[in-house]
């Protein structure tokens, strides 16, 4: 995961040179299509279609954050 994150506040005091800071990470492991199909039926996953001419950015998903959990089977938060 080297090319996520941003520089850790301590990196090159307390910890290496190229430590990093993530907010969070996903392992996906029991993904549920009906919690993704049902987020977007109840608009808490908003569909982006950014096709311009010359220079198409292509389609985005993007869920509100609160709603993340919404789309596994099962959620562990590890602290």
């Amino acid at each position: 995961m080297p090319n996520f994150g941003w520089k850790h506040k301590q990196a090159g005091k307390k910890y290496s040179e190229n430590e990093k800071s993530f907010r969070q990470t996903i392992n996906e492991k029991s993904a549920s299509d009906r919690g993704f199909l049902e987020a977007i039926e109840t608009a808490d996953i908003l569909i982006d279609f950014d096709a311009r001419t010359g220079h198409n950015h292509g389609t985005k998903f993007r869920i509100r954050q609160n709603c993340l959990p919404a789309l596994y089977e099962t959620v562990k938060d590890i602290i």
